[in-house]
């Protein structure tokens, strides 16, 4: 793993995620959004990569995703409104994979990323996905989302480090509901 030293005091969990992505892509990366949500990832995974593969399940995410990307002339994008989880049908190469978990800002809280799902989409990528980093920004301050960080927490603790450094960047000074990222990088 390489470390790169940044001022963190004007970053937001998101941002730092974004910081983190500059490292593992270039102009000529392929991507994938995991979860597209409002499509600011998808954006900026778009600005910094060759071709990008956004993920949602919702209409609204993938509506609110390709209007965004109009706006500012993207054209280098796939939306597919589909489980992250059937990634396998649409790429299996790639540089990064950026998840920004929990439920799509402004939208129905009820409608959010699942411990199940999430952890089965982890599995697979480690199996079948050739990648540089898989890179997580959960949220524990809702149910579900407490107990998709637990799940893939316990989980990524049984991941042989012969193969992978998984990395875990956390405010200490902040409740433990606060947003976190956790990093699996490939060796």
């Amino acid at each position: 793993m390489h470390i790169k030293v940044i001022n963190l005091k004007f970053y937001k969990t998101t941002s730092l995620s974004h910081q983190i992505c500059l490292d593992y892509i270039t102009k000529d990366s392929i991507v994938i959004d995991a979860t597209c949500g409002n499509g600011n990832d998808t954006l900026f995974l778009c600005q910094k990569s060759k071709y990008c593969f956004a993920f949602d399940i919702q209409d609204i995410a993938i509506n609110n995703t390709e209007k965004l990307l109009k706006r500012n002339n993207i054209n280098n994008y796939k939306l597919i409104k589909d489980s992250h989880e059937n990634f396998i049908n649409y790429c299996l190469k790639c540089d990064l994979v950026l998840f920004n978990l929990g439920f799509l800002p402004r939208g129905k809280q009820e409608i959010t990323t699942q411990a199940k799902t999430t952890l089965l989409t982890i599995q697979k990528m480690l199996e079948k996905l050739e990648f540089k980093l898989i890179l997580l920004v959960l949220y524990p301050g809702h149910t579900e989302g407490q107990k998709e960080s637990q799940v893939l927490e316990e989980y990524l603790k049984t991941v042989c480090q012969k193969k992978y450094n998984i990395f875990k960047i956390q405010n200490i000074n902040q409740t433990e509901t606060a947003p976190y990222i956790i990093g699996l990088e490939k060796k």
